[in-house]
């Protein structure tokens, strides 16, 4: 072997060695990138969940508050002040809904709160049910000196406590409304 040859194969070596470095260095550079990207994957998640209920509570206003604007004479009579999905006193399905001479206001108005009823919880037994939210609960309250109804759907989103225990918590909407 020449001197020549010999110190080229000397310093690939040294070469190689110097690139093993490098490698171990750049191997945990990317593995602390790719946690960093995990994280931020992983919150984008939590935020998009977040992002759906919020969503989701917002279609469900707007639904009883379009059911109460085309039910005017019942939204005069009161028949939606004070509702809470939550009640044990959720009206029945109004099969006047179904029929050619149609409903009364008091009709209508059960009919509605039954049917918002339904975007919360299981009343009718059906074994295709999916809640629009989590452990939700809708309320329909008025003020008789500002004469503005207030709607409002409460539910239960999970959240991460200190420690990384995950806990539950509830998150509300509200809309302010004058009919």
């Amino acid at each position: 072997m020449s001197l020549v040859h010999h110190a080229a194969f000397k310093n690939h070596y040294l070469i190689d060695g110097f690139s093993m470095i490098e490698l171990l260095v750049a191997m945990v550079v990317l593995a602390i990138g790719l946690l960093g990207m995990a994280g931020l994957q992983t919150a984008g998640l939590s935020n998009n969940q977040s992002a759906y209920y919020r969503s989701q509570a917002t279609i469900a206003i707007a639904d009883i508050v379009d059911r109460m604007r085309s039910n005017k004479v019942g939204v005069d009579a009161g028949y939606y002040q004070g509702f809470n999905t939550n009640s044990s006193s959720i009206p029945t399905y109004q099969t006047c809904i179904d029929a050619a001479t149609g409903c009364n206001a008091q009709q209508l108005s059960d009919y509605d709160k039954h049917q918002w009823t339904k975007l919360f919880k299981n009343i009718d037994s059906s074994n295709n049910y999916i809640a629009l939210l989590p452990d939700a609960v809708g309320e329909i309250n008025y003020d008789v000196l500002t004469k503005i109804y207030s709607v409002k759907i409460s539910w239960q989103e999970a959240d991460w406590a200190a420690g990384g225990t995950k806990v539950a918590k509830t998150q509300d909407m509200q809309v302010n409304i004058s009919l």
